[in-house]
């Protein structure tokens, strides 16, 4: 018993003098917000958004103007291509383990039957 209650009077000092300090150095640090994070000089921009600039075709590909008319242009993107994915053995676990599988049922069958009879 005595040393039940000396390990725990040893403990309870070790706890003391390694916390003790420590919530007294965090109870005088004056609580801060989190630091913003930088910018960099690069980055300060008055800007608040990015430049767009239109993409500029050859003239080959350029359509000859029209008038204006009230027909809405649609442009005609490119049509995807079909892919050919192979297909994934799904039940290779299943094919690796049917003989086992197989033995299991069998042989919970007999012991439902067992069961049944009894």
């Amino acid at each position: 018993m005595d040393l039940i209650v000396l390990t725990f009077v040893a403990g309870f000092a070790v706890a003391t003098l390694i916390f003790w300090p420590l919530l007294q150095k965090a109870q005088r640090r004056p609580v801060q917000p989190p630091p913003v994070p930088r910018t960099p000089k690069h980055r300060k921009t008055t800007q608040s958004s990015p430049v767009v600039v239109p993409r500029q075709t050859a003239p080959a590909e350029q359509e000859p103007k029209k008038k204006e008319t009230a027909e809405p242009v649609v442009s005609i993107g490119y049509a995807p291509e079909a892919v050919e994915m192979p297909e994934l053995p799904t039940d290779l676990f299943a094919k690796r383990y049917e003989a086992r599988f197989n033995r299991t049922r069998r042989r919970l069958e007999r012991l439902r039957a067992q069961v049944e009879e009894s």
